[in-house]
């Protein structure tokens, strides 16, 4: 599972580790890029697809406070970030690729929108990263209008 996140008009890639707890977590390095820039996007995905899962060890309760994709934005707390941001989400599954974007989950973070998924059946790593960047750009852009 990887993950980006769209705030300010910039996109937030990560690279999503799996730590000793088992559990998914948000690590440098990070790409930023401008929502509109298609092929810095690709690549951005490209690249944080390619990372794979580093494992790390579980991160502290103090880490929790201040995540990492934070320095990237204006946001001064995890609570802002989401109320400005845009979550979204590549798995991958049985012969496929699953996109699917987040909705505000009401006690905080995002849970999984079943009216926004993106089925991908590429196998190329081109491709599926071209295609992420193609439904995050065409959903992102549309609602910034």
């Amino acid at each position: 599972m990887w993950h980006l996140y769209v705030v300010e008009g910039r996109v937030v890639v990560p690279t999503v580790a799996l730590t000793e707890a088992g559990f998914y977590w948000n690590v440098e390095p990070c790409a930023v890029v401008d929502v509109a820039d298609r092929d810095g996007l690709k690549d951005a995905i490209q690249a944080m697809i390619q990372r794979g899962h580093p494992k790390v060890p579980t991160p502290s309760q103090e880490s929790f406070k201040r995540p990492v994709v934070l320095k990237f934005t204006t946001a001064r707390s995890w609570r802002a970030f989401e109320k400005k941001a845009s979550f979204w989400m590549l798995s991958q599954a049985e012969g496929h690729f699953l996109i699917s974007r987040g909705r505000l989950a009401g006690r905080g973070g995002w849970q999984f929108d079943p009216n926004c998924v993106h089925q991908i059946y590429k196998q190329r790593l081109e491709d599926v990263s071209a295609s992420f960047a193609e439904i995050v750009q065409r959903s992102e852009l549309r609602s910034d209008s």
